[in-house]
């Protein structure tokens, strides 16, 4: 049991969510493109006069300074072919690497060389968008780079509400998972994709329970991107006056073990089940400040929000089945009397 403050509550909201910033990068440029096995290039080389190996004969009229090599397919061994060099590696290069290359192979069979390598069409720079969106499918990224809202746009986007909609990117073996509209909110988690990156856009819509002396027991959803615990026991009715103990209002759910270790002040942590350590979380309403707590305290999906009876209930359940023994016993002896 962690007894629920400020300090509790600002550094679950700190460490409880993931992130797409700082697993694939905030902020900074697009990533460079580069040409990749199945992508169709252009070579064209230039040389200073003619008569050399590209060029027209010397003293010819409109003799040509430039060849362009037909169009051809980066090859699985990741190379292209280009004419008095053989193979040259293409594939994991930008083009500007890849001319500097056949420009420094020809510099002593040509005549002053400059080469442009040009993608015609590209089959390696494509991420792959599945899930609820209008068009899923593979996606081809822009020179100038996209942004993970850009590609969920021009899919079709979400029909769903931002709230309960979650964006999973996939980025080798890394799996980040946030809310539509934390990245709307966010520009840092709006990050730009690389080539090959997964995206599944997913409906999830976030609830939580709530029972004991609350007006009504149920399971609400959230309807909101960020829902506080004050909320969350105002949406259930709040408290009961004459039931609920203002001292006993307790939150269950499963945490991460680092998030546990953040706010445990060096205790031993419980042993972790499937969905992470078990902790309850208690809010002292009786004092000012945990009103403060509940306000900055931030529910997440499948918790349960228990609000304990008052001790003086107890006790007057207690009374009520003594009064009810002692009821059924006078109407005994009452009985008894009038046989008699």
């Amino acid at each position: 049991v962690v007894a629920l403050d400020a300090t509790v509550a600002d550094t679950l909201a700190a460490n409880g969510s993931e992130s797409l910033a700082s697993s694939f990068g905030e902020g900074g440029g697009a990533p460079d493109l580069r040409i990749g096995i199945g992508d169709t290039v252009v070579v064209t080389i230039f040389e200073a006069a003619a008569g050399g190996l590209f060029s027209g004969e010397a003293g010819s009229l409109g003799a040509a300074k430039s060849v362009n090599l037909p169009p051809q397919p980066v090859a699985r061994n990741g190379m292209i072919t280009v004419p008095y060099v053989g193979p040259v590696k293409a594939a994991g290069l930008t083009p500007a690497q890849v001319q500097t290359s056949i420009e420094a192979a020809l510099r002593e069979k040509a005549i002053e060389p400059q080469v442009i390598v040009t993608i015609a069409d590209s089959a390696s720079t494509f991420v792959t968008v599945t899930g609820d969106v209008g068009s899923p499918g593979r996606v081809p990224l822009n020179l100038n780079g996209d942004r993970l809202l850009d590609i969920v746009a021009s899919s079709g986007g979400s029909s769903a509400a931002a709230y309960d909609t979650f964006v999973r990117l996939t980025r080798g073996s890394t799996s980040r998972t946030v809310s539509l509209s934390r990245i709307v909110e966010d520009p840092g988690q709006n990050v730009f994709l690389q080539p090959d990156d997964q995206i599944f856009v997913f409906k999830d819509p976030q609830v939580y329970t709530a029972f004991g002396a609350t007006s009504q027991n149920a399971t609400y959803p959230f309807e909101t991107d960020k829902l506080t615990l004050a909320e969350a026991v105002g949406r259930a009715g709040g408290l009961l006056d004459n039931r609920a103990d203002a001292r006993g209002v307790f939150v269950f759910r499963y945490e991460k073990p680092a998030v546990y270790a953040s706010i445990a002040n060096g205790d031993k942590a419980p042993v972790p089940q499937s969905g992470g350590v078990p902790v309850v979380y208690q809010l002292d309403l009786k004092q000012p400040t945990g009103y403060f707590a509940a306000q900055r305290f931030l529910m997440r999906d499948n918790d349960v929000i228990f609000v304990s009876n008052a001790p003086s209930t107890d006790l007057q359940k207690f009374f009520g089945i003594i009064n009810g023994g002692v009821g059924v016993a006078s109407s005994t002896t009452g009985l008894a009397t009038r046989v008699n």
